[in-house]
């Protein structure tokens, strides 16, 4: 899976940081600072990969999406996390019976239009 092979490379960046401090490469301050962005990296990738498998979970599940219809895809939307702006893509769908036109991704984990 993908994601195993992004946590895994970005916890070997964290060690290779740990060695350098511990040969002098870096102050204790500077390890931190790098620490940091590491793991906000991390962060905002797993929440954007999560967020696409979830798309795709969701447009795959048939009965979950009955009478929706996908009319776009790779619609892309940025929402604001503790780890800094996540950058995913979603579709878009239209329900067959009602007519409404929905992003069940949104709906799916409760992000309401134009929240960020």
């Amino acid at each position: 899976m993908e994601l195993i092979r992004l946590v895994m490379d970005k916890f070997l960046l964290v060690e290779e940081k740990i060695f350098k401090l511990l040969d002098g490469s870096y102050t204790y301050p500077e390890f931190e600072q790098e620490l940091k962005e590491v793991l906000s990296d991390l962060g905002k990738d797993v929440c954007q990969d999560v967020l696409n498998e979830l798309d795709e979970k969701i447009y795959k599940d048939k009965d979950k999406r009955k009478d929706w219809k996908v009319v776009q895809k790779g619609c892309k939307r940025t929402i604001v996390t503790p780890f800094g702006d996540v950058n995913y893509e979603r579709r878009y769908y239209k329900n067959k019976s009602t007519g409404k036109r929905a992003y069940l991704l949104d709906n799916a984990i409760g992000i309401e239009k134009h929240e960020s």
